[in-house]
């Protein structure tokens, strides 16, 4: 999108925080060349927000060009080298190499250097977020090639500053819980809950993120097992999710989904059905919100999704939100009318053991049936056009 590249006036201020390090040099391996990755980076050179950068020295220069090429502000950028010897976490690097790396990575990719080197984003933001040398509220770290995954035709970073929370938020692609797993059954496997190419925060916030990962990190290395970063914000996140907000959606869509869902519904709504399982209500609530308000804004779905999501964001609603329970409520009230809808409906058993529920629940409330068809928020306008 436009926005992305030109930026707009921001009432949140943040700084982006990135890195390289030239592997394929480093391991000799089959990995990206440096060539490919600075390519890459062009697209994230354009932004108009503070961006820090560590590179090693070596590399340096051939930065240089492309921030003087592509930047719209020099007084916006900074540059640290480091060598990876340098970072943070190094002093952890023999016990690494004594590790098992998780099943289901990449032979080539996922190194243990690769992996010591991913597991210092906490700390390489922490390390901008004390030093703060652009003044923000607010940091992020963001991948040095992240325009590789990214879907650029729904990607909006602006947005995405917009609606930065206090507390980190990363993008969720499907939940989980620990309640029947141990440390040692959940880092010897490769981990997609939560992506590692993202994540953002207040300065407090990032540093204590940084302070309970490398704590996290040590319980890691107790496995056997070498995680990735993905394991270990997961990992925290689902076990104090008070203090973690989330995107959702899937890497493609990592910086899409700030405000409402844009693409990617398949992945969404199994997520919204997973929460709505795992008796997440207030995760679900957010998902069913941010579909809601795509489908307001045009995103396009089946009626055997519209159903899902209705039935999902009803039952995670009336923990959360009751009153926008029974909008839904009276929405699949009026549509199970129609023989078409019932019969899907029916073909799900999704509302057939709730419709005697939901009726009572209608006929104690003071929202009558027509308050809930119309006005501002009016749910029947929102569903009818997908499900008639």
């Amino acid at each position: 999108m436009e926005s992305v590249a030109r930026g707009k006036p921001l009432s949140k201020k943040i700084t982006f925080v990135t890195a390289f390090f030239d592997l394929k040099r480093r391991e000799q391996s089959e990995r990206s060349s440096k060539l490919i990755y600075f390519g890459l980076f062009r697209w994230l050179a354009r932004i108009k927000h503070p961006l820090v950068i560590y590179i090693e020295k070596e590399n340096k220069q051939d930065l240089d060009k492309i921030l003087k090429n592509l930047s719209p502000s020099e007084s916006k950028r900074k540059i640290v080298t480091i060598e990876i010897e340098e970072l943070p976490l190094y002093k952890y690097n023999e016990q690494f190499k004594n590790l098992n790396i998780f099943r289901g990575g990449s032979s080539f990719k996922d190194t243990h250097l690769f992996g010591l080197i991913t597991l210092c984003k906490p700390s390489l933001v922490a390390k901008i977020a004390e030093e703060n040398p652009f003044e923000t509220k607010y940091f992020s770290w963001i991948d040095f090639g992240i325009s590789y995954v990214i879907d650029k035709s729904t990607s909006d970073l602006d947005e995405i500053v917009e609606t930065t929370p206090e507390k980190i938020r990363l993008l969720m692609i499907q939940p989980t819980r620990f309640t029947d797993r141990t440390r040692n059954s959940f880092y010897p496997i490769r981990c997609d809950n939560i992506a590692g190419g993202f994540f953002s925060g207040s300065k407090s916030n990032i540093i204590k993120f940084s302070n309970d990962f490398e704590t996290e990190m040590k319980e890691m290395i107790k496995t056997g097992f070498l995680g990735s970063e993905q394991h270990i914000f997961t990992y925290l996140a689902f076990n104090d999710r008070k203090n973690y907000e989330f995107l959702f959606g899937d890497y493609y869509s990592i910086i899409s989904h700030g405000k409402s869902i844009k693409r990617d519904i398949t992945s969404v709504v199994n997520c919204l059905k997973m929460c709505r399982h795992f008796g997440y209500t207030d995760l679900g609530y957010q998902i069913y919100c941010k579909i809601r308000d795509g489908l307001n804004n045009g995103i396009l779905i089946s009626k055997e999704y519209a159903v899902q999501i209705l039935y999902d964001g009803f039952i995670c609603s009336y923990y959360i939100n009751k009153e926008e329970a029974i909008k839904i409520a009276n929405v699949v009230c009026y549509l199970n009318k129609f023989p078409n809808l019932n019969l899907i409906i029916a073909k799900y058993d999704l509302f057939d053991h709730n419709l005697a529920f939901v009726n009572k629940k209608l006929s104690n409330s003071d929202i009558t049936n027509k308050e809930a068809m119309t006005g501002e928020n009016n749910l029947i306008d929102i569903w009818w056009p997908i499900l008639k």
